[in-house]
């Protein structure tokens, strides 16, 4: 499947990429129509379009006797004049852009103050939007993406052009989800390439520069090269760039190094890390963790945050008889919860409010919205997030390292907090 994804990024269709591997691998050398069309089941007339496109191309090539019997070229002969080709095609166009600017040069160039959006369709097209991003970014370049965009990024050369840029000069920052079936990837990066294993949103985000942004808006689960499902969006605008360097920097700031990662992944060492977008799915995800609580909650909302769910969470600690005893939840500085405090104590609830907090330290740099249960997960919370609800950005996981370290982080907030009784 890997071969024949490259074959199709080289120019050839599935159908062809697929036809080359068979008679590449035939145990026969020549082979006649009647063999190909034995296994594979195309009609005939289908079998001798594909041939006549391989031998276009310099995949294939077929004999002066009848019937005509096919050999496929050996892919380093194949690939070797295709290159030779693709560089006259680019010193021509090099040649032609150059006759242009002085041919047009009179006719004159403007800025258009306007934002540019635009729809891209096609995996193939999307990647190739991608690479020309990247290579016309004159001084940083912010990817993320997951497992299967990273490999993705790998066949389509993307990773090549990455570690180019960095080379160059260019700054880089890989956020993806990094197993053990793409840590050889992660591997070949170069080292000038910052690189993490984090949470994130199931979408590639590129941002180059801060000016130029692709987000995918829908991906197709298959690894082929040329999904047509696969759509994404690029734009130019200010606002939506700010939106969405700011929830990579929030998952970038709670991702774990490269180095912890590999040797997780060379320890076996395998984890849940599922992102989480919109206000409803974050309040689904901490009420079905709060209510599997045994031993202890601890729980923190930002005054934003607790003003829209302070009389909710009281409701549900009481409906599904959450014992107040486990839960530990903190009160942000100077925020007045009359009578809520009242009735919380009631159900036990242990509380204690943050003192007036000193600049940057762990009780100013608390997560917005935090749910710790059992020590075994957690759900946090992007902060600052603009309305509406659905741009609500958050994860949970059960990485016990990262979990213990939000705990810890907690209970240093809340040894220093003062009780309500």
């Amino acid at each position: 499947m890997e071969a024949l994804d490259y074959l199709v990024n080289c120019g050839l269709t599935e159908n062809e990429a697929e036809l080359y591997l068979r008679i590449l691998g035939s145990k026969k050398g020549y082979v006649s129509a009647s063999d190909i069309y034995s296994f594979m089941g195309f009609s005939r007339q289908t079998i001798y379009r594909l041939m006549n496109d391989l031998i276009q191309k310099g995949f294939l090539r077929q004999t002066l006797e009848r019937p005509r019997k096919y050999i496929a070229v050996n892919p380093t002969e194949a690939l070797g004049s295709l290159i030779n080709e693709r560089k006259q095609q680019i010193t021509q166009l090099e040649k032609i852009r150059i006759i242009l600017e002085d041919l047009l040069s009179e006719v004159g160039s403007y800025e258009v103050d306007n934002p540019e959006f635009r729809i891209i369709h096609h995996r193939k097209n999307i990647y190739s939007s991608m690479a020309d991003t990247v290579l016309r970014a004159k001084q940083r370049v912010d990817l993320l993406t997951d497992d299967a965009g990273l490999y993705h990024s790998s066949l389509f050369g993307l990773t090549d052009i990455l570690n180019e840029m960095s080379q160059n000069g260019v700054y880089v920052r890989l956020l993806t989800k990094i197993t053990p079936n793409n840590s050889d990837i992660v591997k070949r990066l170069s080292p000038k390439i910052r690189v993490k294993h984090g949470f994130h949103p199931d979408q590639n985000i590129l941002i180059a520069d801060g000016k130029k942004m692709l987000t995918f808006i829908q991906t197709d689960d298959a690894k082929k090269m040329k999904s047509k499902a696969d759509t994404a969006f690029f734009t130019t605008s200010s606002t939506f760039i700010t939106q969405q360097s700011k929830i990579f920097n929030y998952f970038w700031e709670n991702a774990l190094d490269l180095k912890t990662r590999l040797a997780e992944v060379k320890a076996g060492e395998e984890y849940e890390i599922q992102p989480l977008i919109g206000e409803r799915n974050l309040i689904k995800k901490m009420a079905e963790l709060a209510k599997m609580a045994e031993n202890e909650l601890l729980v923190y909302f930002s005054p934003k945050y607790l003003s829209l769910y302070k009389s909710r969470f009281i409701n549900f600690i009481k409906d599904e008889k959450i014992p107040g005893e486990i839960v530990h939840a903190i009160i942000p500085y100077n925020y007045d919860l009359e009578p809520e405090i009242r009735y919380s104590l009631d159900l036990k609830v242990n509380m204690r409010q943050i003192k007036n907090p000193q600049k940057g330290s762990a009780d100013e740099q608390l997560l917005s919205r935090l749910l710790i249960y059992d020590e075994k997960y957690a759900v946090v919370m992007l902060e600052d997030v603009p309305d509406p609800p659905s741009l609500d950005a958050g994860f949970w996981t059960t990485h016990k390292g990262y979990v213990s370290k939000l705990r810890e982080k907690f209970m240093e907030v809340w040894n220093n907090a003062e009780p309500i009784t």
